[in-house]
């Protein structure tokens, strides 16, 4: 295939931009190429802040170098609109001003239910577990309305906020709690049992930093339930593990799940064969994470490497294909 050095003209309009008589603050590249990151670095020499989109595994080296990292799939859902499907268009019809629009209605039910999660709930309730249980009660107008209008969960129960329901979004995957009968999720986030060098593969080559119950939870998921779901793409894959790691108790992210089977997909990874189980699936993506964090020069001992599978295999380790 030829080359069109859409990345040497990007490089020379942005150097042209740091010149220009209009100071531009922010420079949003679209490309996770590692070649980019001299020019990162050249924006940050100058002050400028800047942002790139990994749609792809992208260097340590590249990742440092900017402000932020765009993950693929908040750009999809966010910045390209294709995130929960909308409703079917309705005829226009004119507001009526004395009475209470349906978004009213749903949302005194919304925080009905999310105050009654967490009222019966005897310690912090994930935000995650708490949105798809409201999905279950509320149904699909929760998603056609945007959380009636409040535009996601997060801004939803941001807006609700009392002596009896507080927010935590300091630690993912952000907690719904009742300070006047649970302990703050910060204190009991600590207790996660992950090991140190798990933190270093996070900050390293990204894997998303999950429990190992969770993790065994997720590969289940992918083994089983989610498996058949395949035919209705990945986004719907995503959102259905999540929803289901949920259900049964574990917290897991839609970009944890997304980052784990794009993961299969760049390694040739068929996490669809009917062969492989959980076991396998566990395999692979420890594996993976091991050689990514061999390629990023993260020098791993012989211990390091086998607390890193226990982290993410757990009790199923050892499956090979």
């Amino acid at each position: 295939m030829g080359k069109n050095s859409a990345d040497i003209h990007m490089v020379l309009d942005i150097l042209d931009t740091l010149t220009h008589p209009v100071y531009y603050d922010e420079f949003i590249v679209l490309s996770a190429d590692a070649d980019f990151t001299p020019v990162l670095q050249r924006l940050r020499e100058h002050d400028r802040r800047s942002a790139i989109l990994t749609a792809n595994p992208a260097a340590a080296a590249m990742h440092a170098a900017c402000d932020f990292a765009i993950p693929d799939v908040i750009f999809l859902d966010e910045a390209l609109g294709l995130g929960e499907p909308e409703a079917e268009p309705e005829a226009a019809t004119i507001k009526q001003p004395d009475h209470d629009s349906p978004d009213d209605a749903l949302h005194t039910k919304i925080q009905s239910i999310v105050r009654d999660l967490v009222a019966e709930s005897k310690s912090p309730i994930a935000m995650a577990k708490a949105a798809h249980e409201v999905r279950k009660v509320a149904g699909s107008a929760v998603d056609t309305t945007a959380w009636a209008g409040s535009g996601s969960f997060g801004k939803f129960v941001a807006g609700i906020v009392d002596e009896h329901l507080q927010v935590a979004i300091g630690r993912s995957p952000g907690w719904l709690f009742d300070p006047t009968r649970h302990t703050p999720p910060e204190v009991e986030a600590s207790a996660v049992d992950v090991p140190e060098v798990a933190r270093r593969i996070n900050h390293v080559v990204r894997a998303p930093l999950l429990p190992t119950s969770a993790y065994t939870c997720l590969f289940d998921v992918l083994a089983g339930d989610a498996r058949s779901m395949a035919g209705s793409g990945q986004v719907a894959v995503e959102r259905a593990a999540r929803d289901i790691c949920a259900e049964r108790g574990e917290t897991v992210s839609r970009q944890a799940v997304h980052f784990v089977l794009v993961n299969y997909s760049y390694n040739g990874i068929s996490w669809t064969t009917p062969e492989w189980d959980a076991n396998v699936l566990a395999s692979q993506f420890a594996d993976s994470m091991l050689k990514l964090a061999a390629d990023a020069q993260m020098a791993l001992t012989d211990d390091e490497q086998a607390e890193v599978r226990q982290w993410i295999q757990g009790g199923q380790g050892g499956a090979q294909i």
